[in-house]
């Protein structure tokens, strides 16, 4: 497939294609970033639950935070919304210039824009996601060591954002080796760019982790507490609209679910823990009182 640069510059002259080609560079930096600032985390959880996942746990606009925050299934959706930005961004680039340079350019900046998204004050998630997908995009084999290494590391110590750091770490070294000497030059470039912003964002975690702080991934689970949550949750519960009172914080700085037992990050029990089923009838009856209160 011919890209459209080429198309454009075919049988033109040397100053024709110099500024075609700046221009789509320009192109490649200006959209990939553009498109990396969309945050379906902080869209989705104003949408759906009139909140932003950024005043929550650990204020990382990402899968990880709103699974902790919201659950599964908004955080699958977060999940793929961002992996899905990022082949959109790395196709634009390969479409616009080429694989090996337009690509790889575009994938660094949609990773940049999610990690500081110009829509949300620079406040962002730090790219995990994005940046697989960049490395699968730009070198599927890279990609599938990286892999390897990050679910050896999560398993040996359960520490997801210690495996993401390590995997991606490796990336440009990885693709240095194993990609053609004409193709890696700007792919291994752009993807040290990555990996150095992934670990700078990583950098909280790591002190955590250090400092025998950070939260460890379980494979386990607790049969008797699923039973129990079976019993206490209704078949079909209705949509609930999140406010700033439903939140608590954590002895460990983190805020949670006051409807929450334990926290998610420290596993330490919630002082201030309320039933589901009674917090609800608290907030009804709050409710009740200040509809009285104005009707008086």
């Amino acid at each position: 497939m011919r890209s459209v640069y080429y198309l454009l510059t075919v049988g033109r002259g040397e100053n024709f294609r110099m500024g075609t080609f700046i221009a789509m560079t320009v192109l490649c930096i200006v959209v990939p970033y553009l498109i990396g600032s969309i945050n379906p985390a902080i869209i989705f959880s104003k949408i759906f639950y009139h909140d932003d996942v950024r005043k929550h746990g650990s204020g990382n606009a990402g899968a990880t935070n709103t699974l902790r925050t919201y659950g599964k299934k908004m955080s699958a959706a977060v999940l793929l919304c961002d992996m899905l930005k990022a082949a959109i961004a790395v196709a634009f680039g390969c479409i616009m210039i080429n694989h090996q340079y337009g690509g790889a350019m575009a994938g660094f900046f949609v990773v940049f824009g999610h990690m500081f998204p110009i829509y949300y004050k620079f406040k962002g998630g730090k790219g995990v996601a994005c940046a697989a997908v960049v490395a699968l995009m730009m070198s599927p084999i890279s990609m599938l060591i990286c892999l390897v290494i990050f679910v050896i590391i999560v398993l040996g110590t359960k520490f997801v954002s210690l495996g993401s750091v390590v995997g991606i770490a490796f990336y440009p070294l990885i693709v240095s080796r194993f990609l053609p000497p004409q193709r890696q030059g700007a792919i291994a470039l752009f993807g040290f760019l990555m990996a150095a912003f992934v670990i700078f964002m990583h950098r909280s975690n790591l002190k955590r982790i250090m400092n025998k702080e950070e939260s460890k991934l379980s494979f386990k689970k607790k049969k008797k507490e699923t039973e129990a949550q079976q019993e206490q949750e209704p078949e079909a519960a209705p949509e609930k609209i999140y406010t700033a009172e439903d939140f608590v914080e954590c002895a460990c700085g983190r805020t949670i679910p006051v409807t929450r037992e334990r926290c998610a990050y420290c596993k330490k029990k919630n002082p201030a823990f309320v039933p589901s089923d009674e917090w609800d009838a608290l907030k009804a009856e709050k409710k009740s009182k200040n509809k009285n209160k104005k009707k008086k």
